[in-house]
């Protein structure tokens, strides 16, 4: 069985699996080739119907966090009969982490177009407000036929989940560990330079989780990488030249 969330998140993905005839020039960066797949998809509760042949390179899909979606996908070229196909939908994670994903499919098909409906119900722990990016491929016999690209919010707020009051209490409890190593009266030696990096990794993880958590950066977000690495620099730093360290 899918997950929900692997299910709520591959159908918005899916509305965006191709664009046939976009006119505009950020279109063209959803899908490639463009006219190769469309796609459609509304949410029952929400009101909401995106068709891929609207949308563009910068918009963003909001989804409630629980619906009924009814979608439609098209493959253009090939011939309503059988053949081999093979696809996915991942969701994006900050560089040099790669994706996961969230469906795939594989097997024999013996028609062009497909349709169905979802009905998902996403957990708390499941973010509002995060922008996801979404990868789908679509292939044909062995070739790529067409990718596409998407960002997804899930209607709400930063706070609809625990996971930002995880993200801020372990930025408060590493903080406050760093700046208590930076109070040592002892001058600092090697191994405390090494905790202070060693102590700033997490700080620099729970920072960038917390950005992300509230919406000012996306998940996939390069941002989230370099947190990492300012984490280690400042906190060895921090204990070195601390200006908090009392006089001897």
């Amino acid at each position: 069985m899918r997950r929900p969330v692997g299910v709520a998140l591959t159908v918005a993905a899916g509305c965006v699996l191709a664009v046939g005839a976009a006119t505009t020039a950020h279109a063209a960066d959803i899908v490639s080739p463009a006219g190769a797949c469309v796609a459609s998809a509304t949410w029952k509760t929400g009101g909401v119907s995106k068709t891929s042949t609207a949308l563009t390179g910068e918009d963003i899909i909001e989804i409630p966090r629980a619906d009924t979606v009814s979608w439609q996908g098209t493959v253009v070229g090939p011939a309503a009969a059988s053949r081999e196909v093979a696809g996915h939908v991942a969701l994006a994670l900050p560089p040099p982490f790669g994706s996961i994903d969230l469906g795939r499919w594989q097997g024999n098909a013996a028609e062009a177009q497909r349709s169905g409906t979802y009905t998902y119900d996403l957990p708390s722990v499941v973010p509002a407000g995060v922008v996801l990016d979404l990868r789908a491929t679509h292939d044909e016999n062995g070739q790529r036929h067409c990718t596409a690209q998407v960002g997804v919010v899930i209607a709400g707020g930063a706070f609809d989940s625990p996971l930002i009051w995880v993200a801020l209490a372990g930025l408060v409890l590493f903080a406050a560990a760093l700046a208590l190593l930076g109070r040592s009266r002892t001058p600092p030696g090697a191994g405390r330079i090494v905790s202070g990096a060693l102590l700033g990794l997490p700080l620099g993880l729970f920072l960038g989780l917390a950005l992300v958590l509230l919406g000012v950066v996306p998940l996939a977000s390069p941002l989230v990488t370099v947190l990492l690495g300012l984490g280690v620099v400042a906190g060895a730093v921090w204990v070195r030249w601390s200006p908090i360290r009392p006089s001897v």
